[in-house]
């Protein structure tokens, strides 16, 4: 084989002799195998000449090859001028040449392995047990494995291996010890494998039953932010950069078709195999997450460029999968990294800067440019394959710390001291518990005040019907109630009163909506507040048109900041349930927006508000109730279905205009459901259904197609 690369006799006779000799035909067609070029191979088949008269000349023989031999070789490199050597002339390439050229002798067993210390202990038998139990029956990935392993590990080592003497006490301490100065993101992984733990060990009877209740939930809000996606022109532009002959630019222009045109996840590029391309039938099987098999249909596009790649692709390997490396030797990519990694450079080469780049832009952007074409939201999930219908109505759409409490009180009263440990725990879980803590430390000043350092079902009734309404008064009940749940762990001397006392049941009135006269009134008093000359008639005329024209919770307009408005509408950033989504506005909106805000009386605040007062400070919430309730006397608004005018009647009314706009028929109320839902940045699609009560046109709907279903049986 060597013949290839070498003609003169005297050379070939050379390699040909000595220890390496009788196997340097075997290293050439190894390497050639493994894809190296041409000048490689020559290369690193002469430093296999070499490490082979190293090896005589000081009475080893190629079994002695290992690591401390190697090392012995390169320093012999620095002063080497013999005839293997080339005439001194070894380059960095020979040290890389003996190392494939041990590993192929290790593969032909004419070396010994090198031995690899693992410097990492052995799992304890129960963590070994805990990872095998979770493999078999619940299915969970290597990567999940190796998660739920370390966080069990690190809790087995700080609470010792004796799991029957663990105490709640003792659980919370480690995971406020262990989660401290973390990130958020590490202190949740850690949460969820301490729970997969602790439920572990419960299901084998070795720990507590109620251990696991010991660990808060994590606060997870999912598809809370902004898809990340390209433009059209900016795909243009990344599959230009893919043009060319070259290997790695046919591949890489495959599997970007692949990313973007099918929305393949980049683990699905990397497992795809050459059995799932069905050619006669133009598809293509893929087996992704959760072991979801779908059969997709191929493009032409994609199907060319990946016909392209094929023509090429390295075939002496011994693998059926379809994405190799480029780069010898040549081997199957080993993990999505990869794929991102190959996506993330072509970006770079289009000129295309993403805070987190990387091949799910591809699949957000394939996603994206199907609903702009038309593709129902049911068909986009059925070829993303989502487990979840809401995903993709979804996708398209305040950790803040509260004062603190007293700290003479927290040192004084027992069950103070108890409230601050359920917040912190649950904090390093990611909740914010605003309104949590206010409640809480309401009931441990009652508690106080009534000489009480433990949790009394009693006193719990006591305090929670002082709420003026039943819906507040089982607010306030149930929220002490999980928290005495929790303070049963460690104390059980404390009282957990039963659940559902009131017998309250959530029920949601009709909305209260304003007609057209009304918000036409409410502007008008809008616009006679005083002074007749200041900004502040401005301010209340802007706001109370932006929360008509686009629904938006009160909140999320004063939150808004100037850089918010774009050209493509308004960025509402982390709202309720971290939800982060793009509004669309009409003309009139921008137009009445821009004119505000060149108002020559508004001073941009520090910060950039949107809205400011007339010292150029954030407008609060409270300051716009007062003056709402103004205006709504000034307008003489009446309550209606008794409900009074509220701020949030304005959303509720812009969510019933849209619903009442909707074409009749079941599925174009069904796609305007969704779409209500992803503007108004509901987190479930079932809080958007509650506006079906308030429209009366579409509700006939609804009693039709039920009459139909009872009468005729068809839906």
């Amino acid at each position: 084989m060597i013949d290839r690369y070498f003609s003169a006799p005297k050379t070939l006779r050379r390699l040909r002799s000595g220890l390496s000799g009788a196997y340097i035909d075997g290293f050439a067609d190894a390497l050639t195998r493994d894809g190296y070029g041409h000048a490689t191979v020559v290369r690193y088949l002469r430093a296999a000449a070499h490490v082979g008269v190293f090896l005589e000349r000081r009475h080893k023989t190629l079994a002695d090859l290992d690591a401390v031999t190697v090392r012995s070789f390169r320093r012999h490199l620095r002063r080497c001028h013999c005839p293997a050597s080339n005439g001194g002339r070894n380059g960095h390439h020979a040290p890389f040449g003996v190392q494939r050229f041990q590993a192929y002798l290790i593969g032909r067993g004419l070396c010994p392995r090198p031995i690899i210390s693992d410097a990492r202990p052995p799992l304890p038998a129960l963590i070994t047990e805990f990872t095998a139990w979770y493999q078999t029956h619940r299915g969970v990935a290597p990567p999940t494995v190796r998660h739920y392993a370390r966080g069990a590990t690190a809790m087995l080592a700080a609470l010792g291996a004796d799991v029957r003497t663990w105490t709640p006490q003792a659980v919370r301490q480690f995971l406020m010890k262990a989660v401290t100065g973390g990130r958020s993101e590490s202190t949740q992984k850690l949460i969820t494998a301490t729970r997969a733990f602790l439920r572990y060990l419960a299901f084998r009877g070795d720990a507590r039953a109620d251990l696991g209740l010991a660990v808060p939930a994590v606060a997870h809000w999912r598809l809370a932010s902004l898809p990340r996606h390209l433009t059209a022109a900016e795909l243009t532009r990344v599959l230009a950069v893919c043009e060319g002959d070259q290997p790695a630019r046919v591949r890489d222009r495959a599997m970007i078709l692949l990313l973007a045109r099918l929305g393949l996840r980049a683990g699905d590029v990397t497992q795809l195999r050459l059995a799932d391309l069905d050619w006669e039938q133009g598809t293509i099987q893929v087996t992704g997450k959760s072991r979801y098999q779908v059969r997709l249909p191929l493009p032409q596009e994609v199907g060319d460029a990946v016909l392209r790649y094929l023509a090429i692709r390295p075939g002496v390997l011994e693998t059926d999968r379809v994405f190799l490396t480029t780069i010898a030797p040549v081997s199957p990519l080993c993990s999505s990294d990869a794929v991102s990694s190959v996506v993330t450079r072509a970006f770079q080469r289009a000129g295309i800067h993403l805070a987190r780049p990387g091949a799910h832009v591809l699949r957000h952007t394939a996603a994206t440019e199907m609903l702009r074409h038309g593709v129902s939201l049911d068909h986009i999930g059925l070829v993303l394959r989502h487990q979840s219908r809401h995903v993709g109505v979804l996708r398209k759409s305040r950790h803040r710390h509260a004062p603190p409490g007293r700290a003479a009180m927290a040192r004084e009263a027992v069950v103070i001291a108890a409230v601050e440990t359920y917040l912190a725990l649950r904090r390093r879980a990611g909740f914010a518990l605003s309104n949590t803590e206010y409640l809480l430390r309401s009931f441990a000043r009652f508690a106080r005040d009534r000489e009480e350092s433990i949790i009394r079902t009693t006193t719990v009734l006591a305090w929670a019907s002082q709420g003026p309404s039943l819906a507040q008064r089982h607010r306030r009940y149930e929220t002490v109630r999980r928290f005495a749940v929790h303070a049963q762990l460690d104390d059980p001397r404390q009282e957990a009163p039963p659940a559902h006392y009131f017998g309250y049941r959530t029920t949601r009135r009709p909305p209260r909506l304003y007609t057209p006269t009304e918000v036409d009134q409410l502007l008008a008093a809008a616009r006679r507040l005083t002074p007749a000359d200041s900004l502040r008639p401005h301010i209340y005329v802007a706001l109370i048109s932006l929360l008509a024209a686009t629904g938006l919770r009160i909140s999320e307009a004063l939150a808004l900041q100037v850089s918010d408005l774009s050209a493509d509408g308004l960025l509402i950033r982390k709202t309720k349930f971290q939800k982060t989504r793009l509004v669309p506005l009409h003309e009139t909106a921008i137009t009445g927006l821009e004119q505000y805000l060149r108002h020559p009386q508004r001073r941009p605040s520090r910060c950039s508000w949107v809205f400011v007062t007339e010292r150029g400070e954030r407008l609060l919430y409270r300051d716009v109730h007062a003056v709402f309730r103004r205006l709504v006397s000034m307008a003489q608004l009446r309550v209606a279905s008794g409900r009074a005018p509220t701020l949030h009647g304005l959303r509720h009314t812009f969510a019933v205009r849209a619903l009442e706009a909707t074409p009749t028929g079941r599925s174009q109320v069904a796609h305007a459901m969704r779409a209500l839902a992803t503007y108004l940045g509901h987190v479930s699609i079932v809080s958007t259904y509650w506006y079906l009560e308030a429209t009366p046109e579409l509700l006939v709907d609804v009693a039709t197609a039920s009459e139909r279903f009872v009468s005729e049986g068809q839906p």
